[in-house]
């Protein structure tokens, strides 16, 4: 005669599904927020890494334009020396090359794409937390009056563009009031939506402008792009 569980042995069976499945959502906690405090010190360094950069040698990095004279053409090539980090040149590239040579960030950059349309991460920029995710040093568009230079956190679409979302608009906030303001459109790091999204996903306009902007917290996509500043900007 077979016996079944007993209700104390179900309860215990039950107790240790519940601990197996919290053990595993909280170790999932807590590499989710692992990785959200690395893109928090990364980007911090690199911006310290920029600012040690032009105070040695008077430019951004990529967009130096004596850069061969200092490590050598062999190794890699001048930016156009007008303040501005961009892709023309390759000098969105080159910043990585540059900051790495001067020996301000570890590893080897290419200076340049190394395949024909696509981001080699880890080779051609820094590699970051997230699948297919990195970093970007390049102005941004919308502080280009004020010569604004920028690390920009995304994921990679197929061609040479980061511009896809790479947090949902909850984990952008959590590392934007760990950085800045909490504000997504004021201050040193703002948050936009990425170039899959076709609308806006991760900020919601507040009726006073920038100023009261929040983050759409309610949704769960993926569609967020960080944009840190590395000079003063103007708001």
């Amino acid at each position: 005669m077979q016996k079944g569980f007993t209700l104390i042995e179900m309860s215990i069976v039950l107790v240790i599904v519940g601990l197996i499945i919290g053990g595993i959502l909280a170790g999932e906690d807590i590499l989710e927020n692992s990785k959200r405090i690395s893109i928090v010190s990364q980007l911090q360094k690199y911006k310290s890494a920029y600012e040690s950069f032009k105070e040695k040698y008077y430019s951004p990095p990529g967009d130096m334009s004596d850069a061969e004279s200092a490590w050598g053409a062999s190794k890699t090539n001048n930016g156009d020396g007008d303040g501005l980090i961009t892709s023309s040149g390759s000098e969105d590239y080159l910043a990585w090359q540059h900051l790495a040579l001067a020996g301000f960030i570890n590893g080897y950059y290419s200076g340049a794409l190394t395949a024909i349309t696509n981001v080699n991460i880890g080779v051609d920029i820094p590699e970051a937390p997230y699948t297919k995710t990195g970093y970007r040093m390049i102005r941004d568009e919308a502080k280009i009056l004020f010569k604004t230079n920028s690390v920009q956190f995304g994921r990679y679409r197929s061609g040479s563009d980061m511009d896809n979302g790479a947090l949902t608009p909850k984990q952008a906030l959590n590392i934007d009031e760990k950085i800045d303001d909490r504000n997504p459109s004021e201050g040193q790091l703002i948050t936009i939506s990425g170039y899959d999204i076709h609308h806006t996903r991760c900020v919601i306009a507040g009726d006073a402008g920038d100023e009261d902007d929040t983050y759409a917290v309610s949704i769960k996509t993926r569609d967020c792009i960080l944009i840190y500043y590395l000079d003063q900007t103007q708001q």
